[in-house]
């Protein structure tokens, strides 16, 4: 686990396959109080649980959007007594997992002092819940932007990557996901609430996070809807 500030920590996992391209896998893990953790996007568990035992008790587990739930099921597993939030859509595409509830606009009672949160809404495809860690000022985005590292692709997939808009250090919301935001005046109104947040670090789970010139980074990745 990497310390980004006191509170809260990255965790790299091991790369997937999607769309035939080798995504980078990346959890973000927020230090609640009293040893309780939010844990969001896991990763593989047999890479994560050691980490994550050291510094606190995993008690919430999130998932951004309907893509990122392969290893739910482990962790809800390995951690009973966790409670498992659902972004838009996935519990429909997961009956399988006992989820306590679903995420919205707002922050839920056990982080609303912690962190803050949007859904990005106007996509047939699928809706995405941003979080903000106040603390830190560190937004924590999933499939919204990507900003893949080109040295992790050979040079067809860096090609493919650069006209999708998705490698850094230019990271940007893909075309195709782009082409889904038929309500883009939605869209638009939770982006410009995200930006009002004023990060000055971003996260991404697939690509190396942003550390510096966060703002001008989201003006650029978000300029296809602002």
């Amino acid at each position: 686990m990497q310390e980004l500030d006191p509170g809260i920590w990255t965790l790299e996992g091991d790369p997937i396959r999607f769309l035939s391209f080798p995504y980078e896998l990346r959890s973000t893990i927020v230090d609640l109080g009293n040893g309780s953790l939010f844990v969001h996007s896991p990763v593989q568990l047999s890479i994560a649980r050691r980490s994550i035992d050291a510094v606190g008790h995993v008690s919430y587990i999130v998932a951004p959007n309907k893509l990122h739930h392969l290893f739910l099921g482990e962790w809800a597993a390995a951690y009973p007594d966790a409670k498992l939030y659902a972004p838009p859509g996935l519990r429909d595409k997961r009956p399988d997992l006992q989820f306590f509830a679903d995420l919205e606009d707002h922050a839920e009672p056990p982080w609303q002092s912690t962190l803050r949160q949007r859904v990005v809404r106007g996509s047939f495809f699928m809706e995405e819940v941003v979080f903000f860690h106040i603390a830190s000022r560190t937004l924590i985005l999933g499939d919204l932007v990507e900003n893949h590292d080109p040295a992790k692709f050979g040079a067809i997939h860096r090609l493919g990557a650069r006209a999708n808009k998705m490698l850094a250090p230019n990271g940007s919301t893909p075309w195709n996901y782009r082409l889904t935001f038929l309500r883009r005046a939605d869209a638009r109104r939770s982006v410009e609430e995200i930006l009002s947040w004023a990060p000055r670090r971003v996260v991404v789970m697939h690509g190396p996070c942003v550390e510096d010139n966060a703002s001008q980074f989201l003006h650029n990745a978000f300029g296809w809807l602002l």
